[in-house]
C-alpha cells in the first residue's frame, strides 16, 4: 500500500485513496452492484470489503487498513486478486452481472511495473467486459511516476481500449 504522500494541507494520498474507494463502494452498493475495496502491494492483497459484508465489518477494515498495510507496491497481485475474486462472486438472482470496472488509487509508487505493464496488455487486448483506471494522487508539479509510465506505455500501444488514467493533484 501507499506511503503517506502528503498531497498538501496535511492531506495524505490515502487519504484520498481510502475516502474515495469508499465513496465509490458505498455508492455501488447502495445501487446494489457489486463492488470491492482490496487493498493491493502485497503478494496476496487483502480485500477490506466485498458485496456481502456487514457494514460494520467494512467500517472496521477501513479504520484498520486506513493508513495502508505498510506492504510493498507490486499492483498485478492486486489486479488478478480482484479480477479472482469477481469471477467467483455469485450475483443474487436479477443482478446484472458481467461487466467489471476496476479503480486503483495510486500515488505513482510502483514496485512491479515489467508485471503490471504485462497484466495491463492482456487486459487492454483480450478483455471485453473489464477496464482499469488509475487516479494516480500526488501534488501538483510532481514529477511523472512510474504508475503513470506504467498506464502510457499500456495506453500508448492499445489506443486507450479498457485501461485509462486519470491525474489528481488537488485533494480539495
Amino acid at each position: 500500500s501507499m506511503p503517506m504522500v502528503n498531497l498538501g494541507g496535511g492531506v495524505s494520498a490515502m487519504d484520498c485513496a481510502m475516502q474515495s474507494a469508499v465513496i465509490d463502494y458505498m455508492a455501488a452498493r447502495l445501487e446494489g452492484i457489486p463492488s470491492w475495496i482490496v487493498m493491493w502491494g502485497d503478494d496476496e492483497p487483502k480485500v477490506i470489503a466485498s458485496p456481502d459484508m456487514p457494514l460494520k465489518t467494512v467500517g472496521e477494515n477501513v479504520e484498520t487498513y486506513r493508513n495502508g498495510t505498510g506492504s510493498g507496491t507490486s499492483l498485478r497481485p492486486g489486479l488478478e486478486k480482484m479480477i479472482g475474486t469477481a469471477a467467483e462472486f455469485k450475483s443474487p438472482p436479477g443482478t446484472i452481472s458481467g461487466s467489471l470496472h476496476i479503480t486503483v488509487y495510486s500515488d505513482g509508487d510502483i514496485g512491479d511495473f515489467t508485471q503490471t505493464v504485462s497484466a495491463l496488455d492482456i487486459i487492454a487486448t483480450n478483455a471485453k467486459n473489464l477496464s482499469v483506471d488509475v487516479a494516480v494522487l500526488k501534488q501538483s508539479g510532481a514529477s511523472q511516476t512510474r504508475m503513470e509510465d506504467a498506464f502510457e506505455t499500456v495506453i500508448k500501444r492499445s489506443g486507450n481500449r479498457y485501461v485509462g488514467m486519470m491525474r489528481g493533484s488537488d485533494p480539495r
